[in-house]
């Protein structure tokens, strides 16, 4: 009995060695480095073109961009704000403190502020000084 030999470049699984089996097959590069230099520089050239437009765009559209970002910046506040606010309303005994406090707060200023005629010129002043002190602090 005669064994056919089978071509070289099908072996068969028992006779293969390690260095077949490490090795990729043949009709692979075993280098993954871009072989036409024409697409490599058209792919650089992209890339370059791309990022030359996105700094053009921020740019030009900086100022619009920050008020779209301040805009959603305060959209996302107030919704954080609704959100705990409904939460400390469905605590039932904070709710009824809190605005105990406010009535206490909101009767201390008309006691301290509106009633006599004296402390009322004072508190405009009070109020002048507060926002000059605001705004010196905001140039620094």
């Amino acid at each position: 009995m005669e064994q056919q030999q089978k071509p070289s470049g099908d072996p068969s699984p028992s006779t293969l060695t390690v260095q077949q089996v490490n090795s990729p097959p043949a009709n692979l590069g075993t280098s993954r480095t871009i072989r036409e230099p024409w697409l490599s520089k058209l792919i650089t050239d992209l890339v370059a073109e791309l990022t030359n437009y996105i700094s053009d765009f921020f740019r030009v559209y900086q100022r619009p961009m920050l008020v779209l970002a301040g805009i959603l910046a305060l959209v996302v506040v107030v919704y954080l704000m609704l959100a705990i606010f409904a939460a400390i309303d469905n605590i039932p005994l904070l709710k009824s403190l809190l605005q105990l406090i406010g009535l206490v707060y909101i009767s201390w200023f008309i006691y301290n502020y509106l009633l006599s005629g004296s402390k009322r010129t004072l508190l405009p002043s009070r109020l002048q000084q507060w926002k000059n002190s605001f705004i010196d602090r905001s140039v620094r």
